[in-house]
């Protein structure tokens, strides 16, 4: 099935919050940083690496997503399927004659070889260019230079991994442990979702995170999660850590309910859960709107978020909440388990969000008749 998107939206009033390759290591060693020049890598090396920058670059450009999974380490399966997703939206979206990559520096870092590489392209006319930086190896199998991931500082935890851009991001840990565990086990008792390592990337600035995600993702996003791949958080040191906790609980709602729908619920339904969760297991100020200002079900299913502006991504996100808390109140905690027993049925799509809108709509729509059948049978007959 497709990965509907997972979007998170930050403005000065409403903040709804929101890893990889590397190793522990103590702060001094995390700023130990070289240029890579003659005497410092061979000439092959560096060489190598413009390969890989090249053929990358040349791959976008002829739309060939296998010539692009050759040089991709096979390390990361979710760093696989971030990439899958975002060659396939840049195939749409950029103007792909006009994509051109350049190696800047090639830097050896406590993080293994990092390679900074500035990108520019052209989206109907309108050019953009940017800076990202990647962790590069040689692969012995493949007899070239391949990618890794962005550079993260990594730490293991007992829920799983936690990746930042920043080291000084590592402090945060206890708020994300906190929130992480408070979500697996809610999710596990009302939800019957079977809890498993989760793995959470946090960046320092929005265009780093739409690097690891699309490059069509609208600026106001400020989190992300898609099925089998990370959660990603944009963060900075003085973030507010509760903001932080519930921007966790909505990034992990949504992969739970990809788990337990195999991806095929509704937009309106993650988004909506999302919302519902983070609020219940993490209270914060909570965006209020009159009855005649939320959209109806039918109408948020004809709407890609993605495609809306500031304000109206608001008055989605408000929307969906309603709409999943009187789905909740209908059918309650049972009935949610066996709507999701019923869209289970359905096969995953593993395909662009805005190819599937319609079909999610439509499983979704189909899971939840059954579900209302049963309910009414069940009250019928109790009369």
């Amino acid at each position: 099935m497709i990965q509907c998107r997972r979007i998170v939206v930050i403005m000065t009033w409403i903040v709804i919050a929101s890893v990889g390759v590397g190793m522990d290591f103590g702060k001094e060693e995390s700023n130990r940083v070289v240029q890579i020049l003659a005497d410092a890598a061979s000439p092959s090396d560096v060489a190598g690496i413009r390969q890989l920058v090249h053929k990358r670059e040349q791959a976008l450009q002829k739309g060939t997503w296998f010539d692009w999974t050759e040089w991709i380490a096979d390390s990361s399966q979710s760093y696989f399927q971030e990439q899958k997703r975002w060659f396939d939206d840049a195939f749409h979206y950029i103007d792909r004659k006009s994509y051109r990559l350049q190696l800047d520096k090639v830097e050896t870092t406590s993080l293994g070889t990092v390679a900074h590489i500035k990108q520019s392209y052209t989206h109907q006319g309108k050019q953009t260019e940017n800076q990202y930086s990647l962790v590069v190896k040689y692969d012995p199998r493949k007899r070239h230079w391949v990618e890794v991931e962005q550079p993260f500082h990594q730490k293991k935890t007992t829920w799983g991994t936690l990746k930042v851009e920043h080291f000084d991001l590592l402090r945060k840990e206890h708020d994300y442990q906190v929130a992480v565990e408070k979500g697996r086990t809610y999710f596990q008792q009302k939800l019957g979702w079977t809890p498993k390592p989760i793995e959470i990337k946090v960046f320092q600035r929005a265009d780093h995170l739409a690097q690891s995600v699309k490059p069509s993702l609208p600026n106001w996003v400020g989190g992300w999660n898609e099925a089998n791949q990370a959660i990603k958080l944009v963060s900075a040191p003085n973030t507010s850590s509760e903001w932080e906790k519930s921007g966790i609980v909505h990034e992990l709602t949504h992969q739970v309910i990809s788990d337990l729908t195999y991806d095929n619920a509704a937009y309106w339904f993650q988004e909506g859960a999302a919302m519902y969760y983070e609020e219940l297991l993490f209270p914060t100020s909570q965006i209020q709107m009159k009855s005649e200002e939320i959209w109806s079900r039918g109408q948020l299913e004809r709407m890609n978020l993605e495609n809306l502006s500031n304000k109206e991504a608001v008055r989605f996100y408000v929307s969906c909440r309603e709409q999943y808390r009187q789905l909740l109140k209908d059918i309650g905690e049972g009935g949610m388990r066996y709507f999701f027993e019923e869209i289970r049925k359905y096969d995953r799509m593993d395909v662009d969000s805005s190819q599937k809108i319609q079909m999610c709509n439509q499983r979704t729509n189909r899971s939840l008749q059954k579900v209302f059948t049963i309910f009414k049978k069940g009250i019928d007959q109790a009369i």
